[in-house]
């Protein structure tokens, strides 16, 4: 499956500044276990949680919501541009309600409808949901915890080592491939500076 991105294509868009990069010396290992079957490309400005003792990095998985969800909607309409897949456990809030992807319809052009077992609450368009650690009504919380973020496209066929920065400033955030929780830009902290 080849990883499509659609809205917040950053092929020819500036990200940052490049001379702001702080690189991570050494590569880190991509763990793909929480990426959906037959990923092959991450895209350059993907957040990324890299353990420094094991040189492993995890992708930090969130989803922007497409359009305003009820309290009680088990559906909720997610951009394109996610890498969430059936099984995962989603939170908008961290100590928020988080359950499980029961399943995902990608039907549509303009966005994905996921199916959670019980509702999220009311969410508005623009929410950034995230991937949580454990399901339950008080139990949203970070699965990975970002702390840094990939500055080259990666080819996964080709290559499981991911150069990450762990500093960079004047990141427009907009042109982010995936959405950027407060969470993140917390666990980043003030050497990654979004506008």
């Amino acid at each position: 499956m080849q990883f499509k991105i659609t809205g917040k294509d950053p092929v020819n868009k500036v990200l940052w500044p490049e001379e702001s990069v702080y690189k991570a010396t050494g590569g880190f290992t991509l763990d793909k276990d929480n990426l959906p079957a037959g990923i092959d490309f991450l895209p350059k400005g993907s957040l990324i949680a890299a353990d420094f003792a094991t040189r492993k990095a995890v992708v930090v998985k969130t989803a922007v919501v497409h359009a305003a969800a009820d309290a009680d909607a088990v559906e909720i309409k997610v951009g394109k541009s996610h890498l969430l897949k059936v099984g995962d456990v989603i939170a908008q809030a961290e100590g928020g309600t988080s359950y499980a992807i029961s399943a995902i319809d990608t039907s549509s052009d303009d966005y994905d409808v996921i199916t959670v077992g019980t509702t999220l609450g009311a969410l508005a368009a623009g929410d950034v949901l995230f991937e949580s650690a454990e399901a339950g009504a008080t139990a949203g919380a970070e699965a990975n915890v970002a702390n840094g973020i990939l500055i080259h496209d990666a080819y996964l066929e080709e290559q499981t080592t991911l150069n990450i920065g762990l500093q960079i400033y004047e990141i427009q955030e907009a042109n982010l491939p995936f959405g950027v929780t407060s969470y993140n830009k917390e666990s980043l902290t003030s050497r990654f500076h979004f506008v």
